[in-house]
């Protein structure tokens, strides 16, 4: 398929099922058109970024705002302590969000993290609570554009960029159970992405000294002291530690992005065990079974990606048998073993199964 082909397909996509406003359009267009594209390994990028475009002009920013987003049906992300055990689910102490702000945007914004201390309601005890998390934003140059900054391991350049702030949080009442406001930022001191037309910020959460675990979930806000959307933005990460729901009614939902050069996936998971299910849905696959039981190990499938699957969003749903707390880390990567990115809102909206129906005719 070659570039003008996926392009336009990916549009026609993308106005059938999010009725594109103006603005969009004519971002979608100029990166469309745009000579770099004649360039192979820009394709990629480009049906990447250009999905993050309509996700952030199409009116749907409210899901993105809070992260797990609502789509997703995740309460709480889960980073451990460096001498925390890794079968409690989280395998290096980092969880890496992108965000990104529309270029336009000229008002300050604010992160701001829900129970960041690390001690009190929801966290997970070894003992006494003794332990501190680290809540960086990373702008400037390389935040986002560095390779190590999307890879799945805290390698080295994961932390690339310009540090604007750092908090250090242990087991401080002030946090526990409320919300903690990184800020204000102003949306030019992120990394300029032609590409997204937008400012790309990294915030990195980090275990730091002792065994315990921080359960927590943030808000991108244009205020300081309430969660109120920012016009124009966006979050997405590579690589996802979480806790999953004990509420056997509440299924989680991990959206990656299948683009037009994906023809295998693999899904890695690590320590989702207690006897739960993962499986996969798509336009195509109608709730396929993904390898699940690892206890502290990684475990993987593949799965071919069909012509009809590219440019859709796949629905990764965990259905856990679990009697007790069970936190897990998952990644997804391609035929390249290149991550894919998981969506805070997903790209073409959620994937539904389409059922065919045969026809056979006898002859008299």
């Amino acid at each position: 398929m070659n570039n003008e082909k996926a392009s336009a397909d990916f549009m026609k996509t993308m106005n059938y099922r999010f009725d594109l406003n103006p603005l969009s359009k004519e971002l979608f267009l100029r990166i469309k058109h745009s000579t770099l594209l004649n360039r192979p390994t820009l394709k990629r990028a480009f049906l990447f970024i250009s999905a993050s475009l309509v996700i952030v002009f199409s009116g749907y920013n409210g899901f993105a705002q809070r992260v797990p987003s609502l789509a997703e049906n995740i309460e709480f992300l889960s980073t451990f302590s460096k001498d925390a055990p890794s079968s409690w689910g989280d395998d290096d102490n980092v969880q890496v969000y992108f965000v990104s702000v529309s270029k336009t945007s000229t008002r300050p914004f604010y992160i701001r993290v829900f129970d960041a201390d690390i001690g009190g309601a929801h966290d997970m005890a070894k003992g006494p609570f003794d332990s501190q998390t680290s809540f960086s934003v990373y702008g400037g140059n390389s935040c986002y554009s560095s390779k190590a900054a999307k890879g799945v391991n805290p390698e080295k350049g994961y932390d690339s960029g310009l540090k604007i702030v750092e908090k250090t949080i242990g087991a401080e009442s002030t946090y526990d159970n409320k919300w903690m406001t990184l800020g204000p930022f102003n949306p030019r001191e992120g990394e300029y992405d032609k590409f997204m037309d937008a400012y790309i910020f990294k915030f990195i959460i980090e275990g730091q000294s002792g065994n315990d675990g921080n359960l927590y979930y943030f808000f991108l806000s244009s205020k300081s002291e309430s969660n109120v959307e920012i016009p124009g933005s966006n979050a997405f990460c590579y690589e996802m530690s979480f806790r999953v729901p004990r509420v056997k009614n509440k299924i989680p939902h991990l959206y990656p992005f299948i683009d037009s050069e994906v023809i295998k996936v693999k899904i890695h998971n690590f320590d989702f065990d207690n006897g739960g299910e993962i499986r996969l849905t798509s336009v195509a696959k109608n709730s396929h079974v993904v390898k699940a039981y690892g206890d502290n190990n990684w475990v993987t499938s593949i799965h071919d990606v069909e012509s009809k699957e590219r440019n859709t969003s796949y629905d990764i749903n965990l259905l856990d048998a679990a009697s007790f707390n069970n936190d897990m880390t998952i990644f997804v990567t391609n035929q390249y073993d290149e991550t894919l990115p998981f969506f805070t809102k997903p790209i073409n909206g959620v994937p539904k199964y389409t059922y065919s129906v045969g026809v056979k005719y006898q002859e008299k």
